[in-house]
């Protein structure tokens, strides 16, 4: 939850800057593509293995891990997204007269706001099943200890986290359904 909560407030204002409609010049805009392109690029397990290795085992490492490489899935998804809004309502907003900062909070959020949480929500999904993998090198969280109750040949305790990992999974998807069905 944390792994994909944080990031929506860097993902953002970096997606902002990043959409060539929304951007304030063509250099901030290629120079933060490239910053969001690097945190997507890397896997949060290689963030994960260097992070564990800089600040130790448990869970901060696996969340930070999820926050970087989801800044720059949803810094990507978010400025795909703005850069698809109707460039007619940002045009009629501005022959109006509003301000750049009207323009975007009225123009084009509304107009992008369901394909904003989508995405989200599809991370939210995605980065539970990625927490699980995290555990495997040290970041914490129900996948350390499947791995522990692995390595100890403690079979009714894997089978146990095993059934506890789906049952999660199962409930974070209705929800997901769930809150998709009330926003698009």
């Amino acid at each position: 939850l944390l792994g994909t909560t944080i990031p929506i407030f860097f993902a953002l204002p970096l997606a902002f800057l990043t959409a060539v409609n929304t951007a304030p010049s063509p250099m901030v805009s290629v120079l933060v593509r490239l910053f969001i392109g690097v945190f997507r690029t890397v896997p949060e397990l290689i963030w994960a293995m260097v992070l564990v290795t800089a600040v130790g085992l448990g869970p901060f490492p696996g969340v930070l891990a999820l926050t970087l490489h989801t800044i720059g899935g949803l810094g990507k998804f978010y400025y795909e997204a703005i850069e698809s809004a109707d460039p007619g309502v940002m045009e009629a907003m501005e022959a109006a007269g509003a301000s750049r900062f009207k323009v975007i909070w009225f123009g084009v959020m509304p107009n992008v706001l369901p394909v904003m949480m989508s995405s989200t929500l599809f991370y939210w999904e995605y980065n539970n099943r990625a927490s699980t993998v995290l555990g495997l090198v040290g970041a914490g969280g129900i996948g350390l200890a499947l791995t522990h109750a692995l390595q100890d040949f403690r079979y009714p305790e894997v089978v146990t986290c095993l059934i506890l990992i789906v049952l999660i999974l199962v409930v974070i998807d209705r929800i997901s359904a769930f809150l998709r069905g009330k926003i698009i």
